[in-house]
């Protein structure tokens, strides 16, 4: 539906495929800064919650928490750091896709790869992901 209203802002430049994928990630990067901040384990009334294909509900629950650090991670970086892990990482582009997308040069998108992940180092070193 966003890219229906937003067709009109389609320049033609790049492909239609990076065009709808970049409003994808858009919407889930927005998702991401909306989500709650715990992963629940229980329902309302107390009950725990059933883990889908899982018998671990520990190591279920970390995961979640290990992939929502991730994300809010992700979304703290400052453009275009983020928009370019979130294209090679997220959208599985390569960095040949990702200089076509945005209009950069493949060294440029190299280098905005390259200090994402170094500004992602210290944020998920202090969650122990690193």
């Amino acid at each position: 539906m966003t890219a229906y209203q937003l067709i009109r802002s389609w320049r033609g430049e790049g492909s239609l495929h990076g065009w709808l994928l970049r409003i994808a990630i858009n919407r889930a990067l927005r998702a991401v800064k909306l989500q709650r901040r715990l992963v629940p384990l229980e329902n309302e009334s107390g009950e725990p919650l059933p883990i889908a294909g899982g018998s671990e509900p520990l190591a279920d629950a970390l995961m979640a928490e290990r992939d929502r650090l991730v994300q809010e991670a992700v979304a703290s970086l400052p453009e275009p750091y983020r928009e370019t892990i979130v294209l090679r990482y997220f959208g599985e582009l390569s960095i040949a896709e990702i200089s076509s997308q945005t209009g950069r040069p493949i060294g440029t998108v190299k280098t905005h790869l390259g200090r994402g992940l170094l500004r992602l180092r210290p944020a998920l070193a202090e969650a122990r992901l690193t």
